[in-house]
């Protein structure tokens, strides 16, 4: 602003340093032409010194004018580039942090689902863990069941075998008393048969192997073991022929073909 002041002012300085010239020509002309010759020549010399000094300061001036221009254009140019550097650094800014806020919602998106997934798994392995505990416990309650039907089945087998003993033994018991009843009933059968010779000694002991039918007819008769002579065996012999038939014993089942008969004879 204050170039063009000046400038201004030299172009009305010059205007009327101009004017005034040709107004001074022109009275010299019809006045005193010839007598001030030399004054005008020095006049006009010094006016046209004087406008190119002015012309010169105007072009400098203008120079001048020229060269803030191109500055005023570069300093904005200058400071569009700074806005547009500003602009740019405050976009890639923005982008920057609107791709880590795009990276930081992916990122919680996979931790909510590695979240989501570690949940799952749990709750699947607490799932499998239960079922397992359970399956763990009924198989325990049913090996504990199985144990005490095993124990109670041992138990009941073993009150059944010692109740099959007790009868067997029973009946054994009974057979025996019903075998030696029998027995005596046979010796006594024979001994009441029997013709005692003369050499019977005292503490007679003989071993009579009778084969019988089931009608208590004799088949055969063989002394065995004894300590008669041979007089007391063939006595013996006879005694057995002449009981048949023999005494049917007290029950069925104690019926044996071959007897096995211990005569001891009283003395």
């Amino acid at each position: 602003m204050i170039i063009l002041r000046i400038k201004s002012f030299f172009y009305s300085f010059a205007f009327h340093i101009v004017a005034l010239t040709i107004l001074g020509l022109g009275l010299s002309f019809s006045s005193k032409e010839l007598r001030v010759a030399n004054i005008e020549d020095i006049a006009i010399e010094a006016t046209l010194i004087d406008v190119d000094d002015i012309q010169r300061e105007i072009d400098r001036l203008n120079q001048i004018e020229r060269q803030e221009e191109v500055n005023r254009i570069e300093q904005q140019q200058l400071i569009e580039a700074q806005r547009q550097q500003a602009l740019a650094e405050v976009e890639s800014e923005r982008k920057a942090l609107q791709l880590l806020q795009s990276q930081r919602e992916a990122a919680e998106q996979v931790a909510d689902q590695q979240r989501s997934e570690l949940q799952a798994l749990q709750a699947e392995q607490e799932r499998i863990a239960r079922d397992a505990e359970q399956r763990r416990i009924e198989e325990e309650q049913r090996q504990i069941q199985a144990d005490q039907e095993r124990q109670r089945q041992s138990d009941l087998q073993a009150q059944i075998q010692r109740e099959l003993d007790l009868q067997q033994e029973a009946r054994q018991a009974e057979e025996l008393s019903l075998l030696e009843e029998y027995n005596l009933m046979l010796v006594r059968r024979i001994e009441s048969n029997w013709i005692k010779p003369p050499s019977t000694i005292s503490g007679l002991m003989c071993q009579l192997n009778v084969t019988q039918i089931p009608s208590g007819d004799i088949v055969d008769v063989i002394v065995g073991d004894c300590n008669g002579d041979e007089v007391v065996i063939r006595s013996l012999e006879a005694a057995v022929l002449r009981s048949a038939p023999l005494p049917r014993p007290p029950v069925p089942s104690l019926f044996d073909r071959n007897l096995i008969i211990d005569f001891i004879p009283d003395d």
